[in-house]
């Protein structure tokens, strides 16, 4: 048996919808309010995407309660109903870096509340595993997909309304959900434990995506070396979100590569 909390996030619900598809047998856990102690009976794998993600309302003291607390106490409680693995989801952000690339050699040095509570989550959990309680981390960069939340929507936008965009040779490391999904049902069935940085086998270029996301909306876009050599120059964080390069090192990256960019972007966009 699979429990997964975080039944009304993004993932959470991809991943739901993924595994009945499959025909393997999930639950979804509330962890509102107290946690019985036995929650996580009669179950092999946790998969813990419940959280809070970038809340501007959030302070520092709500980040460690509902990321970090609550992650130690669902950890202790599955460890206790004899789980054997427990799949956190963390995230690209414990780097605390905006442009680069990361290497196994990379410190964290998160810069950010958010980060800086999924890395102490993370360190907790690694420090509880031991033989009979396997601990998966995973380190995902940007999410994108179909009703996707944040980043992806903002560009998504943006090439629905201008018609001109800066060109950059940049690459980041990004996922689908789809990817994703399949990519933890991997960790589990191939039994991956500890750090685990994901991505589509593609880097992606922010020109080729918008160019798919202009595709498959029936517009035309324009792109500017000129004004890519201008943006980037730029050093606003929002600017380089989307047009810098952010990348994990092949040699670390988890490649999922069950659906191509071209074909995510289709599916994202289609109406």
């Amino acid at each position: 048996m699979i429990a997964i909390t975080g039944k009304n996030g993004y993932i959470g619900t991809a991943l739901k919808t993924y595994f009945e598809k499959k025909g393997i047998e999930v639950r979804c856990v509330g962890v509102r309010g107290d946690i019985p102690d036995n929650i996580f009976e009669n179950t092999d794998t946790v998969i813990h995407t419940a959280g809070i993600v970038h809340n501007k309302k959030a302070d520092a003291e709500l980040y460690e309660k509902v990321n970090v607390s609550l992650t130690e106490k669902l950890a202790d409680t599955a460890k206790k109903n004899g789980v054997k693995h427990f799949v956190f989801l963390s995230t690209m952000s414990v780097y605390g870096l905006i442009v680069g690339k990361i290497t196994k050699d990379t410190p964290v040095l998160p810069t950010n509340d958010y980060g800086k509570s999924k890395l102490l989550a993370e360190k907790i959990l690694l420090a509880m595993a031991d033989k009979d309680f396997k601990v998966s981390v995973i380190r995902p960069p940007m999410v994108y997909g179909k009703d996707c939340p944040g980043n992806y929507r903002l560009l998504s936008k943006l090439v629905k309304t201008i018609k001109i965009l800066p060109y950059t040779d940049n690459k980041r490391s990004m996922i689908y959900i789809e990817n994703l999904v399949s990519c933890i049902e991997d960790i589990i069935n191939n039994n991956v434990y500890g750090v685990i940085c994901p991505q589509n086998k593609q880097y992606v270029n922010t020109a080729e995506m918008c160019g798919y996301i202009a595709k498959y909306n029936n517009r035309n876009i324009y792109f500017s070396k000129l004004l890519g050599k201008i943006v980037s120059k730029l050093k606003i964080n929002a600017v380089q979100k989307a047009f810098g390069s952010l990348y994990y090192a092949e040699n670390i990256a988890f490649l999922c590569d069950k659906i191509g960019l071209e074909k995510s972007i289709e599916i994202t966009e289609n109406n």
